[in-house]
């Protein structure tokens, strides 16, 4: 039976998320700037059309922003992940299969009713995904996850399709893989792209009628499946369900400088904070934590310096990692320093049903902790986060990133709910 994979890939996703109740930004270039302001992270079409290249600092392109009436906004990750899963979620419901790839992609399986009408039942995908969240998406039908990456490419830039493409029955499948540049092919690095060009394989094409052998003794088993899935041949199946994360990190750029060893520990117990409550959304415990501050790496005399802390035994207790935080932060702290950057990994992450206990001592507190973990967690998931804090994060916080432009939390948080005129 053959296998039909869709990738729907939202337009332009940070700014269409500012757009959806905002209408009057929908023939208006829009950009979206990284924390604490500083770049352009995200463009829509007429900002881009403008010649705003991906990460450009502001200060550089002020005078272009002035002159188009450029809006801009900051980063405003909790909408964009709130308006991510309900997008993930229509398309869920109009899939047998579905791999979330990341904040703005899924990979869906094409039903197999649908086979002999695919793009039409991709433009309904994409038209109920448009009226139930606002969020325009582009949607690339292939025989494997590699080619419907190219066909969303072609859905997206070009057009004439209408949002929609499915290669597997393009007549002029030849010709776009024979101009798709072998460095976007998904899977393919830097490196790789070097060496492919240095063997003349500068297309998609080239690598699909690559010598298979040669591409082995270079690439490996990876390699040799991206040559497959080129060929049409599924060797990439559908994720269901999502990987257990390695390693969480926290970690921001401060709004202003810090010198004081108070300010950089409310920094850090903030950003520990966050750590435990990821941990916990996903189950997991961290056998150990790094901490880390710099200066500017742009300025004289740059410093950077990290400590690792061992847990006794494995937690995503707040008040037990914000407390090792603060301690850690001390101990990497020195005076006279401007420090720009800080932050939190956890590593050696392990579901917490497998926490192993401390040979001489008996935990009885663990339940006790857990409750409180799970109403903490529960109070600041229905009312906002920050609802309740740990007092270590301070109350000025004058480390906390500049976010000048950022939009209200439209849907999910009261005070920002969108206001109606009639």
């Amino acid at each position: 039976m053959r296998t039909l994979i869709a990738l729907a890939d939202a337009n332009s996703f940070y700014c269409s998320c500012e757009s959806v109740f905002k209408p009057n930004l929908w023939n208006k270039p829009v950009i979206v700037a990284s924390n604490n302001d500083g770049c352009a992270v995200a463009r829509n079409g007429l900002a881009k059309a403008l010649g705003i290249p991906m990460g450009a600092p502001l200060f550089k392109i002020r005078d272009l922003i002035e002159k188009h009436n450029v809006q801009v906004y900051s980063s405003n990750y909790v909408l964009y992940g709130d308006l991510s899963n309900r997008v993930m979620a229509v398309l869920g419901s109009m899939t047998p299969e579905q791999e979330v790839y990341s904040i703005d992609e899924s990979f869906i399986k094409i039903p197999e009713f649908a086979h002999d009408s695919a793009t039409d039942y991709a433009r309904r995908i994409r038209a109920k995904v448009v009226q139930w969240t606002g969020i325009p998406v582009s949607i690339g039908i292939a025989s494997s996850k590699t080619l419907s990456k190219v066909a969303s490419h072609v859905a997206k830039k070009q057009e004439q399709y209408g949002g929609v493409f499915d290669l597997s029955t393009a007549n002029n499948a030849e010709d776009i893989l024979a101009t798709f540049p072998v460095k976007d092919i998904w899977g393919i690095g830097r490196q790789y792209n070097k060496w492919l060009l240095s063997q003349e394989i500068e297309t998609a094409k080239d690598l699909r009628d690559a010598n298979e052998r040669i591409i082995r003794e270079k690439m490996g088993v990876v390699g040799v499946r991206i040559l497959y899935e080129l060929r049409g041949i599924s060797c990439l199946p559908l994720e269901m369900t999502t990987k257990p994360k390695q390693e969480i990190c926290v970690s921001r750029s401060f709004g202003q400088r810090i010198t004081g060893l108070v300010a950089l520990q409310e920094a850090v117990a903030a950003y520990a904070t966050r750590a435990a409550e990821k941990l916990r959304e996903e189950g997991q415990v961290a056998e150990a934590m790094i901490i880390f501050a710099r200066t500017s790496p742009f300025k004289s005399e740059y410093f950077r310096q990290s400590v690792t802390v061992q847990f006794p035994i494995a937690t995503h207790y707040t008040p037990t990692i914000v407390e090792s935080a603060r301690k850690a932060m001390a101990s990497i702290y020195e005076p006279g320093r401007e420090f720009q950057k800080a932050g939190v990994l956890m590593v050696g992450l392990c579901p917490e049903t497998t926490i192993q206990g401390h040979l001489w001592e008996k935990d009885e507190g663990w339940e006790k902790r857990q409750r409180l973990m799970s109403i903490m967690d529960e109070v600041n998931g229905r009312f906002g986060p920050g609802t309740i804090e740990i007092a270590a994060s301070g109350g000025r916080q004058i480390w906390r990133m500049q976010s000048k432009w950022r939009s209200p939390r439209y849907t999910t948080c009261w005070a920002e709910l969108p206001v109606v005129s009639c």
